[in-house]
């Protein structure tokens, strides 16, 4: 465009003789000049640069619990164990291991024996346990004195609600049988060596101040639980081979058995009163109905 202005002007000053002959050159030129100047505001815009579609990372793959939903994630490598003693043994220990399956932390708070011949222990409390973490969970049972079966709960407070451990003992017939005598001539001689000692712990201070079904869960269970849990050495409630009533179980509350069964009469060293032995075997009666004499056994099968 400058190019063509230049020899424009040029033309215009040169001298020629023909006025109109530089008129109509200069006009087209002009022409020229006009042609290209609206022709270059027509020229299409650049395209814009291609833009290559941005790529979304991959969604994160979801951490699904490795536990089936509904049950607990704690899991035990048994929920129950058994043992056969062996003579002249007196304790055992019992070890549990488990594992939290779950896809986060579970705390156990605490874990509870069902009596005080049971002594279990965390590794810590509370112990939080992190996804796929394992450990083990210890409980040592005293039976010295005792025959038969023995049967103990374990209850585990977590995060994630409770579950229930259980041991079972099977004891030897042995020398200890001796020991298990001798208890029984000092538990007659003295009604209330239940009560006293490591043993009050369990058999007086859970019940003080229930009555009914919550006296029984507190101070009886330990020794008759109706559930297949009861010790073997003592009589199952439940099975008497008697034609039992409501003074049959005041007799034995106020008085004691014949073996280990211990007075629970205050006036003779027990924990309750004449009113609350009498409310008591009312609740006996009810919770354990009579017999006739139908139902009961003969002697030979007994």
């Amino acid at each position: 465009m400058g190019l063509l202005l230049h020899v424009a002007l040029l033309l215009i000053f040169r001298p020629a003789r023909d006025f109109m002959k530089r008129f109509i050159f200069v006009a087209l030129l002009c022409l020229v000049a006009t042609a290209f100047f609206f022709a270059a505001q027509r020229r299409p815009a650049p395209l814009p640069a291609v833009v290559e579609p941005v790529q979304l990372p991959k969604p994160t793959t979801v951490v699904t619990p490795l536990v089936a939903p509904g049950a607990h994630p704690l899991v035990w490598d048994a929920m129950v164990k058994e043992v056969t003693t062996k003579p002249l043994q007196s304790t055992n220990q019992f070890i549990f291991w488990v594992t939290n399956t779950a896809a986060t932390n579970v705390v156990l708070n605490h874990i509870q024996p069902s009596c005080g011949c049971t002594v279990a222990r965390l590794p810590r409390e509370p112990w939080n346990m992190a996804p796929g973490e394992f450990g083990s969970v210890s409980a040592i049972i005293n039976f010295a004195g005792k025959t038969g079966r023995l049967d103990k709960l374990l209850t585990v407070y977590s995060s994630e609600g409770q579950q229930t451990l259980h041991l079972k003992v099977y004891i030897a017939f042995d020398p200890a049988e001796a020991s298990r005598q001798q208890n029984v001539m000092k538990s007659i001689a003295d009604r209330q060596a239940v009560f006293k000692g490591d043993c009050a712990s369990c058999h007086v201070e859970k019940g003080r101040g229930k009555t009914g079904e919550e006296l029984f869960a507190a101070d009886c269970t330990i020794c008759h639980q109706p559930d297949g849990h009861r010790a073997d050495m003592v009589p199952n409630l439940a099975d008497i081979n008697k034609v039992t009533s409501k003074e049959y179980w005041k007799y034995y509350l106020e008085n004691g058995g014949t073996s280990l069964m211990p007075v629970f009469l205050n006036t003779k060293g027990g924990p309750l009163t004449a009113q609350e032995i009498d409310t008591f075997a009312g609740f006996l009666n009810t919770k354990f109905p009579p017999k006739d004499s139908s139902e009961l056994k003969p002697v030979s099968q007994q």
